[in-house]
């Protein structure tokens, strides 16, 4: 698969206290059908907002303290877009003050999410489809209707509210190693509730059956008579689950 490379060449200004060069960038990109989005970063804050019209629109706001350029690839086939922002080796954000690289998406309501970063938080609103999310240090804040739901940050917390009409028919999986969990869900959802909090406490609302495995710790049973794994992990975090 051939990439197209676009490399947004940050200028240095004179070092200066609180002071960065800056860098825009900004795409478009026309759909046919159900957009099937792929967003890598290895350093950059990820906003998913949703649009009526039939196309991605990708705005990267970028500033870096020091040498090197900041990598943006872009590619479609179809309905599929890939993007990959990748800020220069050794280079690493303080958690003071901004984020250096903020990644703005617009895209239709139907639509299918994919998106990884190394670190920065993750917020996706008004989502209707299938949503993987991935961060090892950051936030996740979510919400929307979901056939399926992938969200994982090594440190960070999570809070998802499903709509109605979200199903768990392909299994969903919410996991935080350093961070608490919050989860809300619509009360007609079919499900295997399995949540587990490591050191920490998980509390529910919701009307389970055959939850005889239930603790300070954790929570197992079947939620309208059961379906797919419902899935939420944390090490060091609660977890809290209840109904719309």
């Amino acid at each position: 698969m051939r990439l197209a490379m676009l490399a947004a060449v940050l200028v240095l200004a004179p070092l200066a206290p609180a002071r960065a060069a800056a860098e825009e960038w900004h795409q478009e990109f026309p759909l046919t059908g159900r957009a099937d989005l792929h967003v890598i970063t290895n350093d950059g804050n990820v906003v998913v907002s949703t649009w009526n019209r039939k196309a991605v629109a990708v705005r990267i706001n970028t500033a870096r303290w020091g040498s090197g350029k900041t990598r943006v690839e872009h590619d479609q086939h179809g309905d599929r877009v890939d993007i990959r922002v990748m800020r220069p080796e050794g280079w690493f954000h303080l958690g003071i003050g901004p984020h250096p690289t903020e990644i703005e998406i617009l895209l239709p309501r139907d639509a299918d999410l994919d998106v990884t970063t190394s670190s920065g938080s993750i917020v996706a609103t008004h989502l209707d489809g299938r949503l993987k999310a991935h961060t090892r240090i950051g936030r996740i804040r979510i919400d929307g209707r979901f056939d399926q739901l992938d969200l994982g940050t090594r440190v960070g917390s999570i809070k998802a509210v499903a709509s109605a009409g979200s199903n768990v028919r392909e299994g969903w999986l919410l996991e935080s190693a350093h961070g608490r969990v919050d989860l809300k869900v619509p009360d007609d959802l079919d499900a295997v509730i399995d949540a587990e909090a490591r050191f920490g406490h998980v509390r529910s609302d919701l009307p389970l059956r055959d939850s005889g495995s239930t603790s300070r710790h954790w929570i197992r049973g079947d939620m309208n008579g059961g379906g797919r794994a419902l899935r939420i992990r944390t090490g060091e975090g609660s977890i809290r689950i209840h109904s719309s």
